[in-house]
């Protein structure tokens, strides 16, 4: 992540230091796809999308998939926004 960060300087203090201030800008891009920062974070991000897509597939495979309506919505937010009215039974 200090990659990340080192290139986001880099690029901002680049845009206003002409040809060879974006050619190093270019460069610290590069290093920054190459690092093994990057390769541990997009493993982590393919992980983490194929779980959640597999989640997915599983709750639409189910019995149980059926999705709220928006008058179950509706219903919720308004028992979340309007004060229950304890007194009056």
């Amino acid at each position: 992540m200090g990659m990340l960060f080192a290139f986001l300087v880099g690029w901002a203090m680049g845009t206003r230091g002409g040809e060879q201030s974006y050619d190093d800008v270019v460069n610290a891009f590069k290093e920054v796809r190459d690092s093994d920062e990057m390769a541990t974070l997009m493993g982590a991000l393919r992980t983490h999308t194929g779980y959640v897509l597999r989640q997915a597939a599983d709750w639409l495979e189910s019995s149980e998939a059926t999705l709220p309506t928006s008058t179950d919505f509706i219903e919720r937010v308004r028992g979340i926004v309007q004060p229950r009215n304890e007194d009056a039974s």
